[in-house]
C-alpha cells in the first residue's frame, strides 16, 4: 500500500502543490515592507494575489486529496491495482502460448562440472539483462544456465546457475574468470521485489492479502474470495501464455542461455497452498478455490492439467477434514464435480446458485 501509495501521481501533484505554495508565500511575504523605521511600504499586489489564489488551489487539492485516498485505500481498489500491474508485465514478458511452442528444442541441463555462477549481492532478484548474458555466451562459446528467476532471493556467494562449454572444452582461467563477472554483471538485485520482470509478483501479493484476511485476528473470508477471484483471473491468463523456462539463441541457432521461469505449477501452489492452509474451515473460501480451479481447468490446455488435478486433489482432503454442515459438504461436493468435468472438457452450469 505504501508503494501504491508513493507512486500515485495524485498524491505526487497534490504534495508538489503544497510545498510550491508554502515556499512562494514565505518568498514573497520577505518583499512586504511596512512604512515603519524609515521605509517605504512595499506590497507586491500580483504577487499577494497569485499567493491567495495557490492557497484557494491548495484547499481544492487537500479536499479532492482525501476523497482520492479514501479510494485508493481502500481494499478492492489495491487489489485491481495490483492485478493490473500485474496483467501488464504478463503481456509484456510471456508470449503466447501457441508462439511459445515453436521453441527449438528442449532446454539442456548442465553437466556434473560446469562452472558456477555465484552470486555477487544479496537481495531479491530483479532483473535479467538477457543481451548481456547471451553476448557473453557467444563470446566464450558457451551455454549458461540461470536457475533463479526474477522474485528470487538470493545470497552473496552462493550459485545462481551454471556455465559449460558448448564444444566440450575445457574453459580457460581468463574465460572462466569472465563468464562469472559477466554472468554477475547481468542479475540485478534489490531490496524488494518489482513487477518489472516478476510475473509471479502479483499472485504473491494476492496471496499476501487473502492469508491476511482469514488471519483470526481480521477474519474476514470476503475479501480472501475476492483476492482469490484476481488470482483465478490472473492464473487463467498465464495459462494461455509461454511458461517454464526461456531459451535463447545466437544467430546459427544454437542454445545459448537458459532461463529458469515459474512455470504453472509452480504458480498454482502460490494461488492456493496458504488460502486451503488457513482457510480450511470457511467454506466459502473452499468454494472459492473450487471454482478458481474449475476456471482454470477449462482455460488450460490438457497437457496443464496435471498441476490442476494436483491442486484438485489437495482441495478434496482438505474439504474432506472438515467439520461442516451437511449442506456446505453437498454444495462442497457439486463444485468438486464441476472440476472433475472441466477437467474433462466439459462445462456443466451450476444447479446451486
Amino acid at each position: 500500500m505504501l508503494r501504491t501509495f508513493t507512486a500515485d501521481r495524485y498524491v505526487q501533484t497534490t504534495l508538489a502543490l503544497f510545498l510550491a505554495t508554502f515556499a512562494y508565500v514565505l518568498t514573497v511575504l520577505r518583499t512586504v515592507r511596512t512604512g515603519d523605521d524609515g521605509q517605504v511600504m512595499f506590497v507586491p499586489q500580483v504577487s499577494v494575489t497569485v499567493a491567495f489564489l495557490l492557497t484557494l488551489a491548495s484547499v481544492l487539492g487537500l479536499v479532492l486529496f482525501l476523497s482520492h485516498l479514501a479510494r485508493e485505500i481502500r481494499v478492492e481498489t489495491m487489489m485491481q491495482s495490483v492485478h493490473s500491474a500485474a496483467d501488464r508485465t504478463i503481456h509484456r514478458l510471456l508470449p503466447e502460448r501457441a508462439s511459445a511452442a515453436e521453441d527449438l528444442g528442449a532446454p539442456p541441463e548442465p553437466p556434473a562440472d560446469a562452472l558456477a555462477l555465484p552470486v555477487r549481492k544479496s537481495g531479491f532478484l530483479t532483473a535479467v539483462d538477457e543481451e548481456a548474458l547471451l553476448e557473453a555466451a557467444v563470446e566464450a562459446d558457451a551455454v549458461l544456465l540461470i536457475d533463479r528467476h526474477p522474485g528470487s532471493s538470493l545470497i552473496t556467494g552462493t550459485p545462481m546457475g551454471a556455465a559449460w562449454p558448448r564444444a566440450g572444452e575445457p574453459f580457460s582461467h581468463e574465460t572462466r574468470t569472465h563468464l562469472v563477472r559477466k554472468a554477475a554483471e547481468a542479475v540485478s538485485t534489490g531490496t524488494e521485489r518489482t513487477e518489472a520482470q516478476d510475473v509471479a509478483f502479483g499472485l504473491r501479493q494476492l496471496t499476501d492479502i487473502t492469508a491476511k484476511a482469514l488471519s483470526p485476528g481480521v477474519n474476514d473470508p470476503t475479501t480472501a474470495v475476492h483476492a482469490l477471484s484476481h488470482s483465478s483471473a490472473l492464473l487463467c491468463e498465464l495459462a494461455r501464455r509461454g511458461l517454464g523456462p526461456r531459451v535463447l539463441h545466437d544467430d546459427q541457432h544454437r542454445v545459448r542461455v537458459v532461463l529458469r521461469r515459474p512455470d504453472l505449477a509452480d504458480l498454482l501452489d502460490l494461488a492456493v497452498a496458504q488460502p486451503l492452509r488457513y482457510g480450511a474451515a470457511e467454506p466459502a473460501v473452499l468454494n472459492r478455490v473450487a471454482m478458481l480451479l474449475r476456471e482454470l481447468a477449462w482455460n488450460s490446455a490438457p497437457d496443464q492439467h496435471p498441476p490442476v488435478a494436483a491442486a484438485f486433489d489437495r482441495l478434496r482432503s482438505t474439504a474432506a477434514d472438515q467439520d461442516f454442515h451437511a449442506t456446505e459438504h453437498a454444495r462442497l461436493a457439486e463444485l468438486v464435480q464441476l472440476v472433475e468435468q472441466a477437467l474433462a472438457g466439459r462445462w456443466t452450469y451450476d444447479r446451486m446458485r
